[in-house]
């Protein structure tokens, strides 16, 4: 129902094919969870090598930058 859900499911994925997706029924309970661990409270919240990133915006940028890919 994430519109950057699936961006950054389909920007993650034509980079590599080693990305686990975890999808909640609830973004509300998803969202509290993210709140509670990081101060992040949109979605999708992306973790690289168990590091988070942030969202699609931050995802996007490294990937302008060169750097995405570096980090998978």
């Amino acid at each position: 129902w994430c519109g950057y859900c699936r961006r950054a499911k389909a920007l993650l994925g034509g980079l590599t094919d080693k990305i686990t997706v975890d999808e909640s029924e609830s973004g509300e309970v998803l969202r509290a969870i993210e709140r509670e661990h990081n101060g992040h409270d949109t979605l999708p919240a992306v973790f690289i090598k168990g590091k988070f990133v942030g969202g699609f915006s931050e995802v996007d940028a490294l990937n302008r930058q060169g750097k995405l890919k570096q980090m998978l």
